[in-house]
């Protein structure tokens, strides 16, 4: 069975292990699922690259637990059922119930480490939304440990399907979930996780103002202060500067690239060396995408252009590279950032090869309008500066009409579009 389990950890791994560095990154990626570091030379004698040693009980274990199963014992059975279909034919028994209790969702931790295990949770939060049963959701979020820490594909599933339930509410049904924002799991899954730019006028900005009362922690303040701040200055509000505000300890890089980039709006006359005080540390950042996610949008907003083309410059290949499925949305950001680097260099033949990569008529899971804006912009000044027929710039500026209605702000004005590259 040691040959069907290499079958296993391959799939999961996502590729055959042949080398030295795919034990390197093969011994990371047990870890970062499992919590438990199994020996470098112990997978390199699994593999046969190095004389093969029967493994400990321990180490099949760890490696079961890898690919989905809770021990060795349970990967052999495997195939006596299936457990896909065993646990989804339980689920809609179990839905069946009118209240719950925390106990009854204990079932569902004991399968976490599933391929499926996202389908089960964001089935439940579905139905839930469906029947208006909000009581029972609150007790399903006090089950903190259904949700992962660090497994950050699964998190990013579950927090789609939870706030694509939360766009479909009207406000009535909106205020009726209020409460749950005293509850940490679910400001984490529908605020922190997801960052929405697009309803930001709607029922995101409304839950991010409601939880203000509930937050202590310094990233959830830092957070709320300078998103928020981003708003007021989008609607063209003061935007004004607390030093009050605390850099929490290991600050996750998208929250320290947020700072970052609205110290650019709070101090346009110091944007000089703040851009350079960005570039300092993003060098000992390790997720430099990340990091850039919320200045390079920032830049784009005031224009800057040539910072923009500094950072391309600097870490392009970070930039234009991703590892996590909902990191597209940051490559449209800096495709479209690029786009304006080309257009105010005259570079016009990597223009069209750049929104091709784009795709307009594509739909992500969230900031589709407020993404599409910034490709109208670049469209519009692309056409208009390559001289194309006078139909074409106007379809263009009717797109960035059609965009800036859609998102709501008055810095979205014609002036804005017109004089971009003034």
């Amino acid at each position: 069975m040691n040959k069907e389990l290499k079958k296993n950890i391959q799939l999961k791994f996502g590729k055959p292990i042949r080398l030295q560095r795919d034990i390197k990154e093969l011994k990371e990626d047990i870890f970062s699922v499992t919590g438990v570091i199994v020996g470098f030379n112990t997978l390199r004698r699994f593999f046969g690259l190095l004389k093969h040693v029967e493994p400990h009980r321990k180490t099949l274990n760890v490696l079961s637990n890898y690919v989905g199963f809770s021990n060795y014992n349970k990967f052999l059975k495997k195939d006596k059922k299936d457990l896909l279909w065993n646990n989804w034919n339980y689920l809609n028994k179990f839905l069946k119930k009118d209240n719950y209790v925390e106990s009854d969702f204990n079932w569902l931790e004991e399968l976490k480490l599933k391929e499926y295990y996202y389908l089960l949770i964001t089935r439940i939060i579905s139905e839930f939304f469906v029947v208006r049963s909000y009581q029972n959701l609150d007790v399903l979020f006090k089950c903190k440990n259904l949700f992962f820490e660090n497994k950050r594909q699964v998190t990013a599933k579950i927090t789609t399907s939870l706030n694509n339930e939360i766009s479909h509410l009207n406000n009535d049904e909106l205020k009726k979930i209020y409460f749950l924002l005293k509850n940490q799991v679910f400001r984490d899954l529908a605020l922190y996780s997801w960052v929405e730019m697009d309803n930001a006028k709607s029922y995101y900005g409304k839950f991010l103002r409601k939880s203000i009362k509930y937050i202590e922690k310094d990233d959830e303040l830092l957070f709320t202060h300078l998103y928020l701040s981003l708003l007021d200055f989008l609607d063209k509000k003061p935007v004004i500067f607390t030093s009050k505000l605390t850099i929490p300890e290991n600050c996750h890089p998208i929250l320290l690239g947020r700072y970052w980039s609205m110290k650019l709006i709070y101090f346009p006359k110091k944007r000089v060396d703040i851009v350079k005080k960005i570039l300092s540390i993003a060098k000992n950042v390790n997720s430099k995408n990340e990091f850039f996610q919320e200045v390079i949008p920032v830049l784009m907003l005031l224009k800057d252009v040539d910072s923009i083309e500094l950072i391309m410059n600097n870490f392009y290949e970070e930039l234009m590279d991703y590892t996590h499925w909902d990191h597209v949305s940051i490559e449209r950001y800096n495709l479209m950032a690029l786009a304006f680097v080309y257009i105010k260099r005259e570079n016009f033949l990597s223009i069209d090869q750049l929104f091709e990569f784009f795709k307009i008529d594509e739909e992500f899971h969230h900031n589709n309008n407020y993404q599409k804006l910034f490709y109208s912009i670049a469209l519009y000044h692309y056409r208009k500066t390559t001289l194309q027929e006078k139909v074409l710039i106007d379809e263009a500026e009717n797109i960035y009409d059609h965009y800036a209605k859609k998102i709501g702000f008055k810095y979205f004005n014609k002036d804005f579009l017109n004089s971009y590259f003034d």
